[in-house]
């Protein structure tokens, strides 16, 4: 019986990436067996190093060579300030960071990566930070927080593109230099002793590429990647 090539990723990426990822993935390989889990970057690269997993789907980064780590860049993900849609601020044309500063805020724990993003814009515009109200690594539960209260939250596109379809959340008119960063794959060097199962990871690498690819279309016009 086929060993299941297991596949790590950021729990942002789950819904809005590594899903439509996975069923283009199944067209071609309907029987592979696979597993999933969601981790921080740091502990995707530790399940890394210690097999227990074939390919992580995590921030890009410089250090992994030394490590025996192949790492190979998939796309750029976008990051934006969200409410729900009947929030004072979704009113406005734009927004200043005064106006965010005077809401609650949610941020992501796994690993709090939006956070910093949120307090380097405010200490380098001289203005107090923002105290984080409220911390989760829950993707749902983020989301539900800001569709169910004034709560505003810094997330990336891709993961809030079904709420705005839906009309429940709202980006917000403020954009900042500081809102991306790169998404890459991680495997061991290692991999390339199995030709079969190389082939069949980086195929699913070449998915995800494209599933973050789609998703970092304009959320007016969002990739569809359900069927039926």
């Amino acid at each position: 019986r086929d060993v299941p090539i297991s596949l790590g990723a950021m729990p942002s990426l789950m819904s809005g990436v590594i899903a439509p990822a996975m069923q283009a993935w199944r067209q071609e390989f309907a029987d592979a067996p696979i597993s999933i889990v969601e981790k921080s970057h740091a502990e995707l690269v530790v399940a890394l190093e210690y097999g227990q997993i074939d390919v992580a789907i995590g921030r890009a980064e410089t250090a992994t060579a030394a490590r025996g780590i192949t790492q190979i860049p998939l796309f750029r993900d976008g990051f934006d300030i969200v409410a729900r849609s009947g929030h004072p601020l979704a009113r406005s044309g734009s927004v200043s960071l005064h106006d965010l500063g005077r809401y609650p805020w949610i941020f992501s724990s796994f690993p709090r990566a939006n956070g910093p993003l949120l307090e380097q814009l405010f200490s380098d515009a001289g203005l107090e930070v923002p105290p984080a109200k409220t911390e989760s690594s829950c993707m749902t539960f983020l989301l539900a927080t800001v569709r169910h209260s004034d709560t505003l939250a810094i997330l990336p596109r891709h993961a809030v593109a079904d709420a705005i379809d839906d009309g429940a959340i709202r980006t917000l008119s403020f954009a900042s230099p500081f809102f991306s960063r790169e998404v890459a794959a991680h495997h061991l060097d290692t991999l390339a002793q199995d030709a079969h199962r190389r082939h069949i990871v980086l195929r699913l690498v070449h998915h995800v590429a494209q599933a973050g690819l789609r998703a970092m279309l304009p959320l007016a016009a969002p990739s569809r990647w359900r069927r039926g």
